[in-house]
C-alpha cells in the first residue's frame, strides 16, 4: 500500500521530456512545507526515457499511456494512482522559483475546508504577471468584449479598473475568490476532485480546467487564488501552435457551451467567432 503524502503532484507529458526534467529539478531544489509524491504520466510521446527522470527524483511514479488521453485524460490518469489529500496539477513548462511560499497553498487549504481548490500567481521569465490565468466563466458578452475591451485599456491603461468586471485580468492582485483558474498549476483536494469526476471526457485539450472549475462551483466548493505563492510559466513551450489547434480549441469552446450555457448563448459564440475562424484559416501553415 502507497504511504500517504499531503500532495501529490501531477504532470502530463506529450514530447515534452526536457522541460519535464528541467520543471522536476526546480522542484526538488526548491519545494519545501509539506510531504509530496511526484507522478508523471506520458501520453505515448515519441521517445520517453524514465531514467532522466529517476536521475532527478528516484520515487517518481510513471503511468505509461499506450495513446494520448489529451491533458485532462493523462491528469484522471494521474489521479488515479494517487496517494496525496490533495492533487496539485501542474504542467511541464513550469518552474518552481527558490522564493515560491506554495506552502501558504497547503496551509490555507487545510485551514479553509470550503475551498475545494487554489492557484498560485504564474509569471513568466522576467517575473511578469501573466495573463488569463484566473478568469470569469465565459459568457457570450464577456468574449464578445474581450479583444476590444484589450485594445481600450491598452491605449487607456487608466480604463482597467472600469474593465476588471468583464476581464479578471485587470483585477488587483491580492488573494481573492475566482470563478476559475488556469490548471497549468492547480490544487485541487482529491477527495472533491473525486466527487465531480476529474476532469470531463468529452475534452482532449482547452476547457477542461474551466469545465472543472464550474463543477466544483456546482458542487459548492470555493476556489482562492493565493499570489503570494508562485509558480514560473514558460506558457505554451509545451504547445505548438497551429490552425489545427485553433480548431480543437473551437470545438472544446463549442462542448463547454453547449453543457453550461443556453442555446442561443452557443449560437451566439459561433456567429461571432466566425470571422476569427476564417482569419486563421487564412492564416494557416499548409504544411501542418
Amino acid at each position: 500500500m502507497d504511504k500517504s503524502v499531503d500532495v501529490s503532484i501531477i504532470y502530463v507529458n506529450y514530447n515534452t521530456e526536457e522541460l519535464l526534467v528541467n520543471s522536476l529539478h526546480s522542484l526538488v531544489q526548491n519545494l519545501k512545507g509539506f510531504s509530496y509524491e511526484v507522478i508523471v504520466v506520458d501520453n505515448a510521446s515519441k521517445e520517453f526515457k524514465a531514467q532522466a527522470l529517476k536521475q532527478v527524483y528516484s520515487e517518481v511514479k510513471i503511468v505509461h499511456s499506450p495513446e494520448n488521453l489529451g491533458f485532462g485524460g493523462g491528469n484522471n490518469a494521474g489521479a488515479a494512482v494517487a496517494s496525496g489529500k490533495y492533487l496539485w496539477l501542474l504542467n511541464t513548462d513550469t518552474l518552481i522559483p527558490k522564493d515560491n511560499k506554495l506552502s501558504e497553498i497547503f496551509g490555507f487549504l487545510e485551514n479553509h475546508t470550503g475551498y475545494a481548490a487554489a492557484s498560485p500567481l504564474l509569471v513568466n521569465e522576467s517575473g511578469e504577471y501573466q495573463s488569463s490565468q484566473i478568469a470569469y466563466f465565459p459568457g457570450t458578452l464577456r468574449m464578445v468584449g474581450e479583444k476590444p475591451i484589450k485594445l481600450i485599456v491598452r491605449l487607456l491603461p487608466l480604463t482597467r479598473h472600469f474593465f476588471s468586471q468583464v476581464n479578471a485580468d485587470y483585477l488587483p492582485i491580492v488573494d481573492r475568490d475566482i470563478d476559475s483558474a488556469a490548471a497549468a498549476s492547480f490544487f485541487i483536494r482529491r477527495s472533491v476532485f473525486e466527487e465531480v469526476g476529474g476532469f470531463s471526457k468529452e475534452y482532449f485539450m482547452y476547457y477542461e480546467d474551466t469545465d472543472l472549475c464550474k463543477k466544483i462551483a456546482g458542487d459548492g466548493y470555493k476556489i482562492r487564488f493565493i499570489p503570494q505563492a508562485k509558480v514560473v510559466h514558460l506558457l505554451g513551450q509545451s504547445i505548438r501552435s497551429s490552425y489545427e489547434r485553433k480548431k480543437m480549441y473551437f470545438k472544446s469552446q463549442d462542448i463547454y457551451f453547449a453543457h453550461w450555457r443556453s442555446r442561443w448563448s452557443q449560437l451566439g459564440v459561433q456567429i461571432l467567432r466566425t470571422p476569427l475562424v476564417f482569419l486563421y484559416w487564412l492564416r494557416r501553415d499548409k504544411s501542418v
